[in-house]
């Protein structure tokens, strides 16, 4: 659940997080160019599309060249093979949730055409306090139909904005009387100002305090509340597929996609302070500032903005085909050979969202665009090209191209009760990242490329064997061969003999880039199944992946390549035992996986010592390990029962060394640090789940869940994970291989019901009515638990930061198809 707003969600399966789990829609990859992530809130309305939904644990004969490690999820929507039909249904929840949806499918009319349309709206105020919700969604799916082959234009997408709670907090600020179960001494942390959310005497702020926003009184004598952290995006995904049946024993499929991505966060500038009574932030002094404040040295008619909202706008353009080839060598023998091309454009950069009360907001800090002038001296009077308005970036602003190439095949063999498959793919993954407000490139005449060398103004000289940069203040005079730089009016001189000069901005100057860097992947999956008899069956995979680092583990935000960049590499095995009778199914797996060098989920930052650092850390080495099993009896007509457990360790197994790097990216400290037997956080590595489904009357269901989480491990900075010294260099403490705050375990209990009415619409033809009421109540029993936690200093419950789960909900709701 994570911070409670609609979307900010994330799936695990077998300790892998979804970074590492493959996610399709139509067969088409979803998981993000650069990291790997899958954001969930810009797929809102694809679950009312949805047809069916395939989870694939573990390695399995998946047929895409994509890093699944955990597993992989296709979500596959409605086409022409489903029914005709017109459906409308609303939905009304708790805090004001309010869904409408109007679907339309054709079936196949006439000459083979058919059309599915869908269209939803929701919005809502959200559980969390400023969590609210505003989301339309979009599906269209055009279909013709040939003789032996089915062309299909499909789109889809869900603009959406949200509010959003980022911050972490301890226990104690959330619930007192939980944290006081867990060995809080909550009057010491309020007397302490309570983490800086609360005093002594406001106490506990509740389950569904948001700290991330604050009030506004507006000057014509309005109130409004502002959210500091807002999410809004737009990802519309455009498919066009074909689909070719030669013959009985050959087929074709190829799919060719494009998605345009539109969108980011927005958080303040500087942290406001916070309001002792309400917990939320002061933003009224700082909208009466900005609105009051005249700054003459840049303008004497516009309002300067000390504090504003800066928007981390993430948009993209991503393209892609994917082609298979499906061969019948014989009645036992299927090959396949496929193919997988993308290519990325990600542009990054931080603009100005939300001035609070004033008309520009200044950007002249060390970060700031360097290829733009500075000063009157440059055609910048009163610095006017620091001014940034609503829309302007400011901060940072870079791009990066990602290049994916792939090729898969696969053979499949069956023969009596055997079954195998044999699957073979091989990658290449290009990075490049060019940053616009680095200062430029410079080409020398013998091709030498010189990073990052010249801002707007500048020249540089080089000889060969000496070199100096010009600015735009320096005085620059020759006389034959030889080059003079005067450092100002009155500074020292410094002479070159031979020197060329490149100016900013002239043919040998370009746009601050890296290198191409190309990275080779490829995996090898084997697998067999016996089926003992019609009732019993055993199975073993196994599997090796070398793959790719993530684009943000090749290069930092500066424009460097990390010093060594590492292969990902992952080692896997499971074996399995399946059960099937007529009203009873059962499966357990078994599954080992030895993943080395897993990248990181970001550019991975710290603060030591008071300072922020960038530090390289190239990947953990990570064991995980486990058993499942679940099950599915239906002991009469009317009643079904489900049941699973999960029993998983999935621990780190490293040590080393991590070096810490300053904003200029220079090596300003290291340190050992050793995670070995240290438990993977924020996943529950035990799970207990069961439910019963009863039918009481035709076309009536009623279903509760009991779910069961423990063994749930705060997650961890690597820093922390290392030796502490005082001033002198005395050991105070090592922090070496210290495991994580365990969590406390929980379960929470869900109950879904509904009843459907069914009426043929006439006597000629198969369609029907159909009336649809349901329900749900999620955390029935409003149970308190932690979802997310980070370790503290301490490593225990009152020194980590968490987010809690939210508590009752429900959701009721109203269909009519036709």
């Amino acid at each position: 659940e994570q911070g409670g707003g609609a979307g900010d969600s994330r799936v695990n399966i077998r300790g892998a997080d979804q970074r590492n789990v493959g996610v399709m829609v139509d067969g088409v990859p979803m998981n993000d160019m650069e990291t790997g992530q899958v954001y969930w809130s810009n797929w809102d309305g694809l679950s009312d599309v949805t047809r069916t939904m395939q989870v694939q644990r573990g390695l399995g004969a998946s047929r895409l060249a994509i890093p699944s490690v955990g597993g992989t999820v296709n979500i596959l929507t409605r086409g022409i093979d489903d029914a005709p039909s017109v459906t409308a249904h609303v939905d009304f929840g708790n805090n004001g949730l309010q869904k409408t949806y109007f679907g339309f499918n054709s079936g196949v009319i006439g000459n083979g055409w058919g059309i599915t349309a869908a269209g939803a709206r929701q919005t809502g105020n959200g559980w969390v306090d400023q969590t609210w919700d505003d989301q339309w969604a979009y599906f269209i799916k055009v279909q013709k139909r040939f003789d032996k082959s089915l062309i299909t234009f499909s789109m889809n997408g869900a603009p959406q904005s949200h509010g959003q709670r980022y911050t972490v907090m301890p226990v104690a600020i959330l619930d007192s009387a939980y944290a006081a179960k867990l060995g809080v001494n909550v009057d010491s942390f309020y007397a302490a100002n309570g983490g800086g959310f609360t005093t002594h005497t406001q106490g506990e702020r509740g389950l569904r305090y948001n700290p991330d926003w604050g009030f506004i009184n507006y000057s014509d004598g309005q109130q409004g509340k502002v959210s500091g952290d807002v999410n809004f995006y737009n990802k519309p995904l455009f498919n066009l597929s074909w689909f070719y049946n030669a013959n009985d024993r050959l087929t074709f499929s190829t799919v060719a996609y494009l998605s345009h991505g539109y969108g980011g966060g927005a958080t303040f500038k500087n942290t406001p302070t916070r309001d002792t009574l309400s917990g939320q932030y002061n933003l009224t002094s700082i909208y009466n500032n900005n609105s009051s404040t005249i700054n003459p040295v840049y303008s004497t008619t516009e309002h300067y903005s000390s504090n504003v909202l800066l928007a981390a706008m993430n948009n993209h353009i991503w393209y892609g085909l994917m082609s298979t080839a499906t061969y019948r060598a014989s009645d036992n023998l299927s090959l396949m050979f496929g193919i997988d091309g993308r290519e990325y454009k990600g542009t990054h950069y931080r603009m100005v969202y939300d001035l609070l009360g004033g008309d520009y907001y200044l950007d002249n800090t060390a970060g700031r665009d360097q290829n733009q002038p500075v000063g009157t001296y440059m055609g910048d009077p009163n610095f006017q090209y620091y001014l940034k308005h609503k829309g302007d970036k400011v901060g940072y602003y870079n791009d990066s191209y990602v290049q994916w190439e792939g090729l898969f095949t696969q053979a499949e063999y069956v023969k009596k009760n055997w079954s195998a498959f044999l699957t073979v793919t091989g990658s290449a993954s290009q990075y490049q990242r060019v940053d616009h407000f680095k200062k430029q490139d410079i080409t020398l005449d013998d091709g030498t490329i010189v990073p990052m060398i010249v801002g707007y103004g500048e020249t540089y000289f080089t000889n060969g064997t000496q070199s100096e940069v010009a600015n735009y203040t320096d005085i620059v005079s020759q006389n034959g061969d030889t080059t003079f730089i005067k450092n100002g009016t009155s500074g020292p001189v410094d002479t070159l003999i031979g020197a060329k000069g490149y100016a900013w901005g002239s043919d040998a100057a370009r746009t601050a880039q890296t290198k191409k860097r190309t990275f080779p992947g490829f995996t090898i999956k084997t697998g067999a199944n016996y089926n003992l008899n019609d009732n019993f069956n055993v199975f073993m995979n196994l599997g090796y992946m070398n793959l790719a680092p993530r684009f943000n583990s090749v290069f930092d935000n500066n424009n460097h390549s990390y010093p060594a960049v590492h292969q990902q590499e992952v080692y896997a095995a499971e074996l399995g035992f399946g059960a099937r009778f007529e009203t009873f199914a059962a499966n357990v797996n078994a599954y080992y996986t030895n993943w080395l060098n897993k990248s990181p989920a970001g550019s991975p930052t710290t603060t030591y010592a008071g300072d922020p650092y960038t530090y390289d850390l190239q990947g953990l080495n990570t064991l995980l390990r486990g058993i499942e099993f679940d099950a599915n009896w239906k002991p009469c007509k009317k009643i079904q029962i489900e049941g699973l457990c999960s029993f998983g360790n999935w621990t780190y197994n490293s040590s080393g060394r991590v070096y810490l790097y300053d904003a200029n990216y220079v090596l300003a400290e290291s340190a050992d640090y050793s995670a070995k037997g240290i438990h993977l956080g924020n996943s529950a590595q035990t799970q207990l789940s069961g439910s019963i489904r009863w039918s009481p009357f035709k076309g009536c269901y009623i279903k509760p869940r009991y779910t069961y989480f423990a063994r749930n491990y705060a997650d961890f900075d690597p820093i922390m994970l290392t030796p502490v010294y005082d001033n002198n260099g005395n050991l105070l403490r090592d922090n070496r291989d210290r495991e994580s705050w365990l969590a406390p375990s929980y379960g929470t209990l869900d109950l879904n019901l509904g009843y459907n009415y069914e009426q043929a619409i006439d006597k000629d033809s198969n369609r029907k009515l159909n009336i649809g009421f349901r329900a749900s109540i999620v955390n029935i029993l409003n149970a308190s638990y932690i979802t997310d936690a980070r370790n503290g200093v301490n490593f225990d419950a009152t020194t980590a930061t968490v987010f809690m789960g939210m508590g009752r909900r429900f959701t009721v709701g109203m269909n009519v198809t036709f």
